[in-house]
């Protein structure tokens, strides 16, 4: 992967909808396409290490301030590890 392609803005789960809208004799008058991007793959790396962190009891004695900065941490390590030239195999 190139230094100007990554990864951590990109959308989880994109999604695209689109229709063609009709004048009501058949003609189509238009055609819109919508795109929900939702969350993004940091934000979701995140969630998921923030849910694991959250079910194991070792982190109820956190604040959850902390909890969710150490998902960030987590998620952005993995980000970085994704973005790393794979080697030629």
């Amino acid at each position: 992967m190139s230094e100007t392609c990554k990864i951590y803005d990109e959308p989880a789960f994109p999604v695209n909808t689109g229709y063609c809208a009709e004048d009501g004799y058949g003609h189509q008058t238009g055609h819109r396409l919508f795109q929900f991007a939702g969350l993004t793959k940091r934000e979701y790396f995140a969630a998921m290490a923030m849910q694991g962190m959250m079910a194991n009891p070792y982190w109820d004695s956190y604040k959850y301030e902390d909890v969710a900065n150490v998902a960030v941490l987590q998620a952005d390590k993995l980000i970085k590890g994704l973005n790393k030239e794979l080697p030629n195999a």
